[in-house]
């Protein structure tokens, strides 16, 4: 889905309804929306690894192994994974009351 991330759900409960039921569909309801903000947040996650992967392929098959260890590379797929879960922990939620 690209565009506008939709910031609202219309909810009308059905006419026999449990007051359990409606909560479950609004919590359904938030985390779809929240689910859909986090995409573009994922997108970029996915292609920082795509790029790291290449480079650790690309090094590997350049490397002269009978030179030594291996140097160490930056940034780490730890480091990234840290940027990362901090990117998405910063991704506002679309849903909460400002």
């Amino acid at each position: 889905m690209e565009g506008p991330i939709p910031d609202t759900v219309m909810y009308t409960p059905s006419v026999v309804n449990t007051p359990r039921g409606i909560s479950t569909d609004i919590t359904l309801s938030r985390a779809t929306l929240r689910n859909l903000a986090m995409r573009p947040q994922r997108r970029k996650t996915e292609q920082k690894l795509e790029a790291l992967h290449q480079r650790d392929k690309e090094h590997l098959s350049e490397h002269d192994w009978s030179s030594g260890p291996l140097p160490e590379l930056y940034p780490t797929y730890e480091q990234l994974s840290r940027e990362c879960t901090t990117d998405e922990l910063n991704v506002a939620d679309p849903t909460a009351c400002s």
